[in-house]
């Protein structure tokens, strides 16, 4: 699944597993997910992509923070755990620090 921008994506194949995975109850909607990611980051999600990495579904961000930097991050579409978060200057990146739950970045895989 790719968008840009807003909440609209284009059409393909990731879109359409991720569609099929949503309406089994199997992975969380995307824009739930977003709404996690802004309640710790400012900015807003310029990308996404669907895909599974060695049979876990995830959701591939980039996120564009106020100051220009962009962030990559990976989560877990089943529960939205953080996987794994890359950009520079992580540390000034969050609106807070991030809360010790599965669901906070640097979990781990």
């Amino acid at each position: 699944m790719l968008m840009t921008g807003c909440l609209t994506p284009a059409r393909g194949d990731g879109q359409d597993r991720a569609a099929a995975e949503r309406s089994r109850g199997r992975i969380l909607a995307l824009e739930r997910l977003v709404q996690q990611v802004s309640a710790l980051l400012p900015g807003r999600m310029l990308e996404v992509e669907f895909e599974e990495d060695d049979g876990v579904p995830v959701y591939e961000l980039t996120w564009l923070l106020p100051d220009g930097r962009r962030l990559e991050i990976e989560l877990d579409a089943r529960d939205g755990r953080w996987l794994s978060l890359q950009g520079p200057r992580l540390e000034t990146a969050f609106r807070r620090a991030p809360v010790s739950s599965p669901a906070a970045p640097g979990a781990g895989r």
